[in-house]
């Protein structure tokens, strides 16, 4: 595979000379440079090969609609490459939006409420599913079983997978299953909202004016708000504090409140999604199970970590956010 050279594609998007590419980090599941030329900044981003055209594809149509039904505070698609898959977007100036304030939590509610909006449009109904959506109980709980068999049948090196998988992880998915019996079948689409399901302020700069600006929306499209919402209050990137996340709820609920079954869904649904984040967490598991020769000490640094993060989020089962 040839070396990609950030400042070469970049240089063939644009059409002129790069002065710098810089790597910006963050956790980020594709790559992405800070990219200065004489006539701006711009964001070049690079996706996976597994499924970069599909993530691509996404990113740009998502974007391409959001801005042309106004929205103000998320990037714009200036380039687009396709061998490599890659996209120039404009740079959203900003900083972490960290610690969490509770402006941040207005301005995503905003957002959401912005996205609700724009679910009533005749261009939204191109816009297809979001990735992994979960239109009902049944479906959150087959993508926890589709996880749970991958690693329930990866060979663990490490016997406390294979004990935390079977009598931790197990028995609150039995616990959480039950309530989303209830909901079988798919939200109506009337109910539903546009989602760009990886959604926070893990995924967004404080401006200058000191608003939120959103980035990332490889995954944006159809899914019950329920998701959305659980999703933001439960994703270890942020680590919400239980009264943000209440104060989040209370904000968003009004939004939804045509859907009476709303909050009776939420409370159904969020155990399962906190065994379903549980499960996201230990990813690096996988990784560490298959790789040629990982030194021990990695292997258990790196079993460790995801064991706590996931007991973290199990542990939350107890607590009623709403």
């Amino acid at each position: 595979m040839p070396c990609f050279d950030p400042i070469d594609v970049s240089e063939r998007l644009l059409d002129q000379r790069i002065m710098s590419a810089e790597p910006v980090t963050g956790g980020r599941n594709a790559d992405v440079w800070k990219v200065r030329c004489p006539t701006g900044v711009f964001a070049l981003k690079r996706y996976p090969q597994a499924d970069g055209t599909s993530r691509r594809r996404t990113e740009c149509a998502a974007l391409e609609f959001l801005v042309s039904q106004g929205v103000q505070n998320v990037p714009r698609v200036y380039a687009v490459g396709t061998d490599p898959d890659v996209v120039l977007l404009t740079w959203l100036d900003g900083t972490p939006a960290d610690p969490i304030e509770r402006s941040h939590i207005a301005d995503c509610v905003g957002f959401v409420r912005e996205l609700q909006r724009l679910s009533r449009s005749h261009a939204a109904r191109a816009l297809p599913l979001a990735k992994e959506a979960c239109l009902s109980g049944i479906e959150i709980v087959r993508q926890i079983e589709d996880r749970m068999r991958q690693f329930e049948q990866t060979e663990w090196p490490d016997e406390r997978v294979v004990t935390f998988l079977a009598n931790e992880i197990r028995p609150c998915l039995a616990v959480a299953r039950e309530p989303a019996k209830a909901w079988h079948e798919d939200l109506p689409i009337q109910y539903r909202t546009l989602s760009p399901s990886d959604f926070g302020c893990h995924n967004a700069v404080r401006r200058s004016d000191g608003s939120l600006g959103f980035f990332d929306f490889e995954y944006f499209g159809w899914d019950d708000p329920v998701k959305l919402v659980a999703d933001f209050v439960l994703h270890p990137g942020m680590s919400l504090s239980e009264e943000l996340s209440r104060d989040f709820i209370h904000l968003v609920r009004t939004l939804f409140a045509d859907d009476h079954a709303f909050m009776d869904r939420l409370r159904a649904h969020l155990p399962l999604y906190r065994v379903r984040w549980s499960l996201i967490v230990l990813n690096p598991l996988i990784a560490s199970a298959t790789a040629k020769k990982p030194s021990r000490s990695e292997r258990d640094k790196i079993v460790q970590e995801c064991l706590v993060k996931s007991r973290r989020l199990l542990n939350g089962m107890a607590v009623s956010l709403c």
